[in-house]
């Protein structure tokens, strides 16, 4: 990853917490609640680290209200707690 590169990060539920180093790479480390899918992460000039979540029947704003923690799904265990490393100067 290139120093003035570009990091996307997206994420519903849970927290991000986002450090600066000197390494010219991204790292990715955290916990994934019941409720997500899998972490997809693309590398290079471009970097993106996207939680994606399960699916769950019913409307989209329900779902989000779900995993903002305002419906009856919500709870401890739900959304990705994660801290990215990036390089310092990189763009967020």
């Amino acid at each position: 990853m290139p120093a003035d590169g570009r990091v996307t990060i997206e994420n519903l539920a849970g927290s991000v917490k986002v450090v600066g180093w000197d390494q010219a790479e991204i790292s990715v480390t955290g916990t994934l609640g019941q409720d997500v899918e899998r972490l997809d992460f693309s590398a290079g000039a471009r970097s993106q680290v996207e939680v994606i979540y399960k699916e769950r029947h019913g409307r989209k704003g329900d779902r989000m209200r779900d995993l903002l923690g305002g419906g009856d799904g919500g709870g401890e265990d739900d959304g990705a707690d994660l801290t990215v490393q990036v390089p310092r100067g990189c763009q967020l």
